[in-house]
């Protein structure tokens, strides 16, 4: 019964080129065919497959609510401190998500995940080192475009006061 299931999943889960390399026949290309799936893991309960979702998952939802809990700090904050202190925070993270973002950062996680399943920890290494070279690297790149704002927010039609003040947050959200 369970080899059954197994075959059945295979069958519709893999194409045909990466079911003949996983039973060994065929071309060989760079793309590399998905691990077989062990017997015992076909066999784990639902609540096994949530504990394992929810300890993947977890983290990463996590991180995305702290990202999310300091920006509403700092609209809570500023808020409540002057209506052109929040305009110039609004402007300068409009700026920074539309125009920069974290697209590198956000591309290293599915990389990384699929090369652990895979078992491959020398491509895990790799593969977040070479994705902190290339965010540090972004991130010298830009860090001018940020300490040099208030001239590109004035450009684009910006009052020069509030220009000014998105600049003095740009200059101390550039380094983190």
């Amino acid at each position: 019964m369970r080899r059954a299931l197994i075959d059945l999943v295979a069958q519709t889960w893999l194409t045909p080129r990466h079911r003949a390399k996983a039973q060994g026949e065929g071309e060989t290309s760079p793309c590399r065919a998905p691990a077989p799936v062990p017997e015992e893991a076909m066999a784990q309960s639902f609540s096994s497959h949530v504990r394992a979702h929810l300890a993947l998952g977890l983290p990463l939802i996590g991180s995305h609510i702290a990202q999310m809990a300091i920006g509403v700090t700092d609209t809570v904050m500023l808020g409540w401190y002057d209506v052109e202190a929040l305009a110039a925070l609004v402007l300068a993270n409009t700026m920074v998500l539309f125009l920069f973002g974290s697209g590198f950062a956000f591309a290293v996680m599915p990389l990384v995940s699929s090369a652990a399943e895979q078992g491959d920890h020398t491509r895990v290494r790799r593969v977040t080192r070479m994705g902190l070279w290339i965010s540090a690297g972004f991130a010298l790149a830009v860090l001018p475009l940020l300490w040099f704002s208030a001239p590109l927010l004035t450009a684009v039609g910006q009052h020069p006061d509030l220009a000014a003040d998105a600049q003095s947050y740009l200059r101390i959200m550039g380094w983190g």
